[in-house]
């Protein structure tokens, strides 16, 4: 059953719309923010990187078990119960991590953030979807899009001006305590999604994998979101200890590398108006690719201007990924398609 409210256009809708975009830019921001802190993280604990680096895998892990089981929470409490509880569950945990005194500690923190985070996203674009008609679909997920780009861009700015007050623990409890205050927020303030979403179960995703374009989907989506999360989860730690870039002025570059990010989306729109979604999201992958091979081999002006060029390449797919994503399948499976593919 749907929620019932009929959708509006994308002008009726825009105040809902930003509320989701608030959620999901805590949501990201909690996740990413560990990556310009990592080496402080190294140095608290005494660890090498490539322990540092299991953190992500922590997250990464609770996130995809959270996205497959995320049907079975929102059939009981609804898509925005589903938002309302993520948005609180990684409040708390990002204070849990900050809190920790020993690594095993702060692996059960980070899996559990992970599956805070992976609620969101089949509910959030359910949501999203739900409120505006299908030919606004593309401006909705543009904007919701404004979320995690923002939040690549806040995450080093926020960890260097923080870092100057506090250390690495401080900055997680401020991010974990604005993550409960946008919870209450959305509770607060948001309509919309007080429709359950759909199991996971053999009836429902089996006529989803007969279908060609779902297979193609996840394996474009592998590539994507390891050109934004895999690049930008390294990266800073990369330029500093491959490249020699101090560690300050490292992170703020990151961080001002990925405004850009947020008006590329806006012309992964335009692309898709004049090329098709298939086309644009094939020339986004085969450029970002080629992007994320000269970071690793090129130096001096090359490097900085990939840099910044490949996070706007690959921000460039998500506008049109997603509104492929939603198109799979009947309304009330389209929180099972996002489960299945993202993770």
């Amino acid at each position: 059953m749907m929620d019932n409210q009929l959708p509006e256009r994308f002008t009726l809708q825009i105040k809902y719309i930003l509320f989701v975009t608030g959620v999901v830019f805590f949501n990201m921001l909690s996740r990413y923010v560990f990556s310009p802190l990592l080496l402080e993280v190294e140095r608290s604990f005494n660890i090498s990187h490539a322990v540092a680096s299991r953190f992500f895998l922590y997250i990464s892990i609770g996130y995809a078990i959270a996205m497959l089981c995320s049907g079975y929470v929102s059939t009981v409490i609804n898509h925005r119960g589903t938002i309302i509880l993520s948005s609180a569950m990684v409040g708390v945990t990002v204070i849990l991590v900050a809190l920790s005194s020993s690594l095993p500690l702060i692996y059960t923190g980070l899996f559990l953030l992970g599956m805070g985070s992976g609620f969101y996203a089949p509910s959030g674009i359910s949501v999203i979807t739900s409120m505006v008609v299908r030919d606004d679909w593309g401006k909705a997920l543009a904007v919701h899009e404004i979320g995690p780009n923002l939040s690549l861009v806040a995450a080093p700015l926020m960890a260097n001006l923080f870092i100057r007050f506090t250390s690495w623990r401080g900055v997680l409890i401020a991010i974990g305590m604005l993550s409960l205050l946008m919870a209450y927020l959305f509770f607060r303030f948001n309509r919309g999604g007080n429709f359950p979403g759909q199991p996971l179960n053999l009836s429902n995703i089996i006529p989803l994998l007969k279908k060609p374009s779902f297979w193609l989907l996840m394996l474009f989506f592998c590539f994507a979101l390891g050109g934004v999360q895999g690049v930008y989860s390294l990266l800073p730690a990369f330029l500093v200890t491959e490249k020699g870039f101090e560690a300050v002025y490292a992170n703020n570059l990151f961080g001002i590398s990925r405004i850009i990010c947020i008006v590329a989306i806006f012309f992964s729109g335009f692309l898709v108006d004049r090329i098709g979604i298939k086309k644009t999201i094939f020339l986004i992958l085969l450029c970002s690719g080629a992007a994320i091979l000269l970071l690793a081999i090129s130096s001096g002006a090359i490097l900085l201007i990939m840099i910044f060029l490949q996070p706007a390449i690959i921000a460039l797919f998500f506008p049109a990924g997603l509104a492929a994503l939603s198109s799979i399948g009947p309304p009330q499976t389209r929180n099972l398609v996002v489960s299945l593919i993202i993770p």
